[in-house]
């Protein structure tokens, strides 16, 4: 773990704009091999998700927890990275953590990124699919769905998508920029 302490980032406030403000349309999600098509929609501009300070966690709308998730991975907080997580998952992500090698790559990357912002959102059996943009240093960018279901403790991370297959074609289409809105 560090022992670096989040000051100055932005924190959100009141004026986060809400995921679910905006009336949902349809995305479409091309892979070379298949198409499909869900409820979602796009949004211009991006909203930013910025890092905020753990005593700020607020996991009442996805992108709020999204930014926590963001900022844990920033600073390598194993227990707040977990925190993240549902509950049935966090055993698992305890021990991802404590693979060396695996958190050391998982570290490297998030303390390169300097931007990162949601394009939109889709939803698949019951979840809500954060479509990320993450920018790094150098200027990369990398396109992730990241998984979200709402809980009794408010907006969680979950890998219960990790093997759906509509799932991967929305991570595909996503990583290779063939997210269209249906007209």
């Amino acid at each position: 773990m560090t022992g670096l302490l989040l000051r100055g980032f932005a924190v959100l406030g009141a004026g986060f704009p809400l995921l679910f403000a905006q009336s949902a349309g349809r995305l479409t999600f091309q892979t070379p091999a298949v198409r499909v098509t869900l409820t979602g929609r796009l949004f211009t501009p991006p909203r930013e998700a910025p890092l905020v300070a753990r005593n700020q966690v607020d996991r009442s709308t996805p992108e709020r927890a999204y930014a926590s998730m963001r900022s844990a991975n920033t600073v390598n907080d194993h227990s707040w990275i977990v925190e993240n997580f549902v509950a049935s998952e966090r055993d698992e992500v305890q021990k991802m953590l404590a693979d060396a090698s695996m958190e050391r790559r998982n570290w490297d990357y998030y303390k390169t990124i300097r931007k990162a912002e949601i394009t939109g959102t889709t939803f698949i059996s019951g979840f809500t699919i954060l479509l990320v943009r993450e920018e790094t240093e150098s200027g990369t960018a990398r396109r992730i769905p990241v998984t979200m279901i709402q809980t009794s403790a408010g907006w969680m991370i979950t890998n219960a998508l990790s093997s759906d297959g509509t799932f991967d074609v929305v991570f595909n289409a996503l990583r290779s920029g063939s997210v269209q809105p249906q007209k």
